[in-house]
């Protein structure tokens, strides 16, 4: 789909907005396509949870890989993650 036809994408097809995209978008417009604050995907994209590469002195997002992100079910969670060590007597059984 090429510029043209973006307008003819349905606002609420994340992953035809996605697609249709030719350029690279800001965290603003992502913010806003996801429903999201800006401040948050800052936090994860630093984490390394939100795919984005620098150019300049901004961060930018390609389409192709946040749709790819999204479809494999990686979420931008902050929930806690549990790292205790199980012990060998609870990985035996």
């Amino acid at each position: 789909m090429d510029a043209s036809n973006i307008s003819a994408v349905p606002p609420n097809d994340i992953f035809a907005v996605l697609e249709a995209r030719t350029t690279a978008m800001d965290l603003d417009e992502c913010a806003t396509l996801l429903n999201a604050s800006v401040s948050m995907l800052y936090r994860n994209a630093r984490k390394g949870k939100f795919p984005t590469f620098p150019y300049c002195d901004s961060l930018l997002v390609n389409p192709a890989d946040l749709a790819r992100r999204l479809r494999a079910g990686s979420t931008c969670s902050d929930a806690p993650v549990d790292r205790r060590r199980s012990s060998k007597k609870t990985m035996l059984s």
